[in-house]
């Protein structure tokens, strides 16, 4: 898989365990071009093999400013005879100093040098903070990971091979089969920390439940409290799925309309005991 992709940005934690995973069985250039510091960055990546650089406005023999004349350049230097896989942050940081067209035109001009000389470059993005035309533009070019995220299991990372097209990800395939829920494994205080927490934030997103109840758990820095909250919600999110299984068994039984509202406020997480009270009284009496 070459050229260019997104990643959906949850943390760092989140992103570099991603990285990390996704470089550690293949003969690549590890770039990381990161907003960290370097100190701070190498709490998260491994220092063997990685040329590390911080986008940043300060100067620095590992300083990169965040433009693209000066992101190019240095890729440019980077890359040589041997596969690279490149992390690439602050593309929004980037945007704002130089505007939407600079950096498509850009991004145009690396994709073309990533298929040519066999290299991979991931984006980690937060789609709200651009314009939906910006936001469809960059996707044409540089497309989310295959599930979105690309996370949880090693199945998402592009490989870097020659000859080899990317598989896009698929939009054909209907939302109910993206959304599909599941009852996840408890997961115990034991081993918990915010890589954990934050792969299981995005394995319920993708789901489509709403997670924003866990924000300040990954906002402490106390693992006892932020497990605590967690608890809480896991506990209403397993009531949640057995509920949504329920509401789709019951379909014979309920109009469209009320299926898309019951379903609406399970995956909110906000109105559950409020929706299981009144779907019990519904199947009670039809």
């Amino acid at each position: 898989m070459l050229g260019l992709y997104t990643l959906e940005h949850v943390s760092h934690d989140a992103t570099y365990s991603w990285f990390e995973a996704a470089t550690e069985t293949v003969d690549v250039n590890r770039i990381c071009i990161s907003r960290l510091p370097l100190r701070a960055l190498l709490r998260h990546v491994s220092p063997s093999g990685t040329r590390c650089f911080w986008l940043s406005d300060h100067q620095g023999p590992a300083s990169i400013p965040p433009t693209c004349d000066e992101v190019e350049s240095r890729l440019n230097k980077e890359f040589d005879a041997i596969p690279s896989f490149v992390l690439l942050e602050g593309l929004d940081w980037i945007l704002n100093n130089d505007g939407e067209e600079t950096v498509l035109q850009f991004l145009q001009r690396l994709d073309q040098r990533c298929r040519s000389g066999n290299h991979v470059v991931v984006f980690p993005v937060d789609p709200l903070v651009f314009s939906s035309r910006f936001w469809s533009r960059l996707h044409s070019i540089a497309p989310m990971l295959q599930g979105h995220h690309g996370y949880d299991e090693t199945d998402n990372i592009p490989s870097v091979t020659s000859n080899y097209e990317p598989d896009l990800p698929d939009t054909t395939q209907p939302k109910e089969q993206e959304r599909t829920l599941v009852q996840l494994v408890e997961l115990p205080r034991r081993g918990f920390n915010k890589t954990i927490l934050s792969k299981r934030m995005l394995q319920w997103k993708r789901m489509g439940i709403d997670i924003s109840d866990l924000e300040p758990a990954m906002a402490t820095e106390d693992m006892d409290k932020a497990h605590g909250i967690y608890s809480e919600v896991e506990s209403l999110v397993k009531v949640a799925v057995d509920l949504c299984r329920l509401v789709d068994a019951s379909r014979d039984k309920l109009t469209v309309t009320e299926r898309e509202i019951m379903t609406f406020k399970i995956m909110q997480l906000s109105s559950v005991s409020e929706v299981k009270q009144r779907l019990e009284e519904i199947l009670a009496t039809r």
